[in-house]
């Protein structure tokens, strides 16, 4: 047996799983292949962590994707900071040019923009929509889920930094996805009185 891995009962049912995922990053693949592999149930809660675009050459493809897995299942779906900047990005020419460097010249590719100055008119309203609509976190009654760097700025070098600052002490289990931070952060104390 592996250190750190207990076994289950074969008694032990569970009736609810939730499954966190992150950072899909424009690849069906990395959203697909998961999904297969745990066999989703009826009653599980699937938690989209944030970045579903950018990088990969699939970002319309994996919107798509989500928004009918959405008509499907009731999934929730997480803010990242792919999808902050590609929203700021609509608006401001300078930060349109940062988000392309950032991953967001794949993402216009496979909506068909190219090099188009009006990269944004081709994404359909029903994606934009869906990119607004996403929240910056979700709570349980145990844990938070949340994309690491949609409340982290360059002074904050760990999501537990920053949750310490915000909230005190946390008795949560954190699932955060992100560059520095996909490990599970378990701090102890009182529930935290959590921000709109």
């Amino acid at each position: 047996m592996e250190m750190g891995i207990l076994p289950c009962a074969a008694s032990e049912q569970f009736t609810m799983r939730t499954l966190a995922i992150g950072d899909i990053h424009g690849c069906s693949c990395s959203l697909v292949a998961p999904l297969k592999q745990v066999r989703l149930e009826p009653d599980d809660q699937v938690i989209f962590l944030g970045d579903y675009i950018d990088h990969g050459p699939a970002s319309r493809q994996v919107v798509g994707f989500l928004l009918e897995l959405k008509k499907a299942r009731s999934p929730v779906f997480l803010r990242g900071n792919h999808e902050v900047i590609i929203l700021e990005a609509r608006e401001d020419p300078l930060k349109s040019h940062l988000w392309e460097s950032y991953g967001g010249l794949e993402t216009a590719f496979s909506y068909g923009a190219n090099f188009r100055e009006d990269w944004a008119s081709t994404i359909p309203v029903t994606h934009w929509t869906f990119l607004e609509q996403i929240t910056k976190f979700v709570e349980t009654d145990t844990h938070i889920f949340v994309h690491a760097w949609s409340f982290m700025n360059a002074s904050n070098a760990w999501p537990c930094v920053f949750i310490r600052w915000m909230w005190g002490t946390v008795k949560y289990r954190i699932w955060s996805a992100g560059s520095l931070n996909t490990a599970l952060l378990t701090m102890f104390a009182g529930k935290p009185s959590v921000p709109t």
